[in-house]
């Protein structure tokens, strides 16, 4: 994947974010696009010998440059200058060609996008904290969306809950580390979600987490050091 990355970007990112098991789906701003994605895509997947097809496209001509035997049932006798485009079940949900929206009001992260409407603005969320028993610690990011009328929708994306170690730790130092997981958890979601430039908000009820991560990391041991940088 890394050669492939290097020759054709644009096909690998499309294999490595935009495939669900064996089924891919991307919107692409124009059909020439898609059609050279489509094209490079297929070179790829044939030189690791495997077949991309049952392909469909809510755009004439990205039909039309596809091979038939190539094409989606739906799509593969249909005469496109006279037939409407038909219906589709693409990843599970009920995909209507003719006017590219969604029929179903599933329970999926496409189907709430689609319902909530044009995302405006987009901000990632991180809480990190230590157990008062000093058994555990643990970080949970959420995601807020704020549509054009500005109705927000929060949902919990990701969460990670440690055992505190068997050494005696401080509570200060596993709220420290509790806070080096959701930095670190950022970076993860920022990469995986492919956001860029997407305000954060970090969040600690430690008072002493926060003098620690705005002091100079040189004033203190190794542990806390290794974690302020």
């Amino acid at each position: 994947m890394q050669e492939v990355h290097h020759a054709v970007p644009t096909a690998a990112a499309f294999i490595h974010k935009d495939f669900y098991v064996d089924d891919g789906m991307k919107s692409i701003p124009t059909a020439q696009e898609m059609i050279s994605l489509i094209n490079t895509t297929q070179g790829v997947s044939a030189n690791a010998g495997l077949k991309l097809h049952k392909i469909t496209s809510n755009e004439n001509e990205v039909i039309e440059a596809i091979p038939v035997e190539e094409r989606a049932k739906g799509v593969n006798d249909i005469n496109l200058e006279t037939d409407p485009l038909p219906v589709e079940i693409a990843l599970g949900i009920t995909w209507c060609l003719p006017n590219d929206s969604f029929q179903d009001r599933l329970f999926t992260r496409r189907g709430i996008l689609s319902f909530f409407g044009k995302v405006e603005r987009r901000e990632l969320h991180h809480f990190s904290d230590a157990g008062a028993s000093e058994g555990g610690y643990g970080q949970f990011s959420y995601l807020k969306q704020v549509n054009e009328q500005g109705k927000a929708h929060c949902a919990l994306v990701i969460g990670k809950a440690q055992v505190t170690p068997i050494k005696l730790v401080t509570m200060h130092r596993l709220e420290l580390t509790a806070a080096t997981d959701s930095a670190k958890m950022s970076e993860f979601l920022k990469t995986e979600l492919s956001f860029e430039n997407i305000a954060e908000f970090f969040w600690t009820d430690s008072k002493i987490m926060l003098g620690y991560v705005n002091s100079d990391a040189k004033r203190f041991q190794v542990f806390v050091a290794n974690r302020v940088q």
